[in-house]
């Protein structure tokens, strides 16, 4: 019995924690929580499907808050991306024109882009969206608040 708890132990204390999770990659990305590694190359990362009664039901939406700015889904019935920013779903549209991502280490630089253009500031994980010639905080994708 003791050699079977000292086995056990020292195998708990062996193991390695690690906030990262890889799906088809031993080694996931040290700055990323999901990794997702195609093994032939060839797939895509497949968001959660919703039609819009689901995605708007009240039993859904009621239990939703700003801790879960940032969730994604696809909605089967608008084939639009949407994203929940509190208190409100709000569509990833193309308009007429195509919506551009940038991002970068610090804040954005209001001569780079266009109205509706979104940018992601890496260090800190802000979003912003340009509107009237600025780029507006919308929410930051670790959860935490953004100064507006």
């Amino acid at each position: 019995m003791k050699v079977l708890y000292l086995t056990v132990l020292s195998l708990v204390l062996s193991m390695t924690l690690r906030a990262q999770v890889g799906i088809g990659t031993q080694q996931p990305n040290a700055r990323a929580v999901l990794d997702l590694k195609s093994p032939s190359n060839n797939q895509g990362f497949l968001a959660p499907r919703l039609s819009t009664s689901q995605r708007t039901a009240q039993a859904f939406t009621a239990n939703l808050s700003t801790s879960e700015n940032g969730l994604l889904v696809f909605d089967t019935d608008d084939l639009l991306f949407y994203y929940w920013m509190f208190p409100q779903w709000k569509a990833l549209e193309a308009g007429t024109s195509s919506t551009i991502w940038r991002t970068g280490s610090g804040a954005p630089d209001v001569a780079v882009g266009e109205e509706g253009d979104f940018y992601l500031e890496t260090s800190v994980g802000n979003i912003y969206e340009k509107v009237g010639g600025s780029y507006l905080p919308r929410f930051n994708i670790k959860g935490e608040e953004v100064e507006r």
